[in-house]
């Protein structure tokens, strides 16, 4: 049973709802999500079975090169757990102020709410990386963070790893939005996980997290 609810985002200075359930997700369980509106009845499932993953290093990097253009950023290493198909995605916990700009889309977006206060925010990697065909090896991934940082910003760098309908959905997501930017893709479809709407019921297991320090200001 979930109840209708809202979070204040400091960052866009408004209130985001969303829709929160009392159950604490368990490692190893299958979770059933059943939405009943206007008179249409929508299923999904997922279940809790991929392997936690430990975060070798991260470092900074000051420039990389992707589909995108240049970017700068983080690298994350990890050894891949051997034995299944893995998908992960990068996650990081920090604080930031109005000083801090969004680095990609909402670029002009600058709060005006927090008074120069500090406030947390969580960036979620855009790209989800697989362990097809490197399975059980080390992995290096060059990450571009969503926020602008500071010499000296402290943040939290975890990885999560993803079930397979929510990497597949989230991938779609990241070629949609290739397409957008080069006329010379493909268009392409976001591919839903959730039969008669759009969206994704999945699950992520979180690695232990790894303090990270910016060594000096955006280049």
């Amino acid at each position: 049973t979930l109840m209708a609810d809202s979070v204040f985002d400091a960052f866009r200075c408004r209130w985001a709802p969303f829709y929160q359930g009392g159950a604490v997700a368990q490692q190893g369980e299958q979770y059933d999500l059943t939405v009943d509106y206007k008179g249409k009845t929508y299923k999904a499932s997922t279940k809790i079975d991929q392997a936690k993953v430990d975060i070798l290093s991260v470092e900074y990097t000051e420039e990389f090169f992707d589909v995108y253009g240049g970017h700068d950023g983080v690298t994350i290493q990890l050894q891949d757990v051997a034995g299944a198909v893995n998908h992960y995605r990068f996650q990081m916990n920090r604080m930031i102020d109005n000083e801090r700009l969004h680095a990609h889309t909402l670029g002009d977006v600058r709060s005006d709410c927090t008074n120069g206060q500090m406030y947390p925010i969580t960036d979620l990697g855009r790209t989800v990386f697989s362990d097809k065909n490197i399975d059980g090896q080390l992995m290096t991934m060059p990450v571009e963070v969503s926020f602008e940082y500071k010499k000296g910003d402290t943040t939290w760098v975890f990885m999560q790893s993803l079930d397979a309908r929510a990497a597949k959905f989230y991938e779609s997501v990241d070629r949609q939005l290739e397409s957008i930017f080069n006329p010379f893709v493909e268009p392409v479809f976001i591919e839903s996980q959730i039969e008669g709407a759009v969206g994704v019921f999945g699950s992520a297991v979180l690695s232990d997290p790894v303090l990270f320090i910016y060594p000096q200001d955006n280049p």
